[in-house]
């Protein structure tokens, strides 16, 4: 090991390191630069751990993890969803971006990465993760501005005539509408996510991988910083009976873009997932949002969103630690609050607030835009 390597020590975060933290988070990513939100993300988060590498009072390399229970075959477990992979260039030829993943490697709790660069997508593998499921991304365009770059990326149509063909048809071929509303079916808004759905997440849910919600944590992100919302919370009676929930996270300039950040039911159908996805999305429509975007890993809700004309512009994969911790083949429930999927994109850091741009990464594990240059 070198002088410079030894002189670089990982420790868990601390309230003491959050200035180290901040000046490296300005050096990383497009976020908010004020003292209510750097308390918000890096002291008031119930459910996270993050490790930083420190020379003396710099931070040079940080990987993140929210702690979540997970039903992972019906035995439930502790785990860690990683995020905020980082290291400063000039230390990544050392591995110090890798030794820091590999202290986190070391603790007790099973891992799961969402998606990440094509560094990180490499590296896992030869780490010894494996492959749990892939997630698909979802974007249902609801204005002719947001429709250019996945066009043609998908489909190779030039942006002028993408732009026209939106005109004559896609305002009213992917506007929102109730579809496949069961008999008995109501829609009920929540003013938080409340203990309420836990039944949910209890017996036979016809998911072999299943994140549990972490109440204080959902609480945190709804509630802690409210530049990040408004969210809407939606419960789905059959009947009168509680049968599903979807939570919707309103973001972007003049709050015009909506993710649909969680949609879950027990033992689904497509009929059931079909029709909260429409009303989720009648509910987003009151907002105007030039787009929806979301992403999962269920064949049954990925059906449903086709129904509800969602493009599906390309997948994802989620790697776990240690190796074959998903078990037997079966159906894998992830939406977008998985990792930190619901925080993208932070307010400010993304112009037309597509939140899962994956191939523009930064960083070791980074899913967010590098900053942009300021002029002096």
């Amino acid at each position: 090991m070198s002088r410079v390597q030894a002189s670089i020590e990982i420790v868990p975060f601390a309230a003491a390191h959050l200035p180290a933290m901040i000046k490296l988070s300005e050096r990383a990513w497009v976020r908010p630069r004020s003292e209510e939100f750097y308390r918000w993300r890096y002291l008031q988060s119930p459910a996270q751990r993050m490790l930083v590498a420190l020379r003396g009072e710099e931070c040079l390399a940080t990987i993140g993890a929210f702690l979540r229970d997970y039903r992972l075959n019906g035995e439930r477990r502790t785990c860690l969803e990683t995020l905020d992979w980082f290291c400063l260039p000039q230390y990544r030829i050392s591995g110090l971006g890798v030794r820091v993943l590999q202290a986190l490697m070391k603790g007790p709790e099973p891992i799961v990465a969402v998606g990440g660069t094509p560094h990180t997508l490499a590296v896992l593998p030869r780490l010894g993760w494996s492959k749990m499921t892939t997630l698909s991304f979802h974007l249902l365009p609801l204005d002719a501005s947001v429709i250019d770059e996945p066009l043609n990326r998908r489909f190779r149509i030039p942006p002028k005539l993408g732009r026209a063909a939106f005109g004559l048809f896609g305002r009213a071929w992917f506007s929102a509408r109730l579809r496949s509303r069961p008999m008995g079916g109501t829609v009920r808004p929540m003013a938080s996510v409340e203990e309420e759905i836990s039944p949910l997440y209890e017996g036979d849910t016809g998911y072999r991988v299943l994140p549990l919600p972490n109440f204080a944590h959902l609480r945190w992100l709804t509630e802690g910083y409210p530049e990040a919302g408004p969210f809407v919370i939606l419960h789905f009676m059959v009947g009168g009976k509680l049968r599903g929930w979807t939570l919707l996270r309103v973001h972007g300039p003049e709050h015009r873009w909506v993710s649909l950040v969680e949609a879950y039911a027990p033992r689904p159908d497509e009929e059931l997932y079909t029709w909260m996805v429409s009303e989720s999305l009648i509910r987003a429509a009151e907002f105007r949002p030039l787009g929806v975007d979301t992403q999962t890993s269920c064949p049954i809700l990925r059906a449903a969103l086709h129904r509800n004309r969602f493009l599906e512009l390309g997948p994802s994969p989620v790697h776990s630690w240690p190796a074959g911790l998903s078990g037997a083949s079966g159906p894998v429930h992830m939406v977008r609050n998985a990792s930190d999927g619901a925080l993208l994109p932070y307010p400010g850091s993304s112009p037309n607030g597509l939140a899962f741009s994956h191939q523009d990464c930064d960083g070791e594990g980074s899913t967010e835009r590098r900053p942009q240059r300021r002029s002096r």
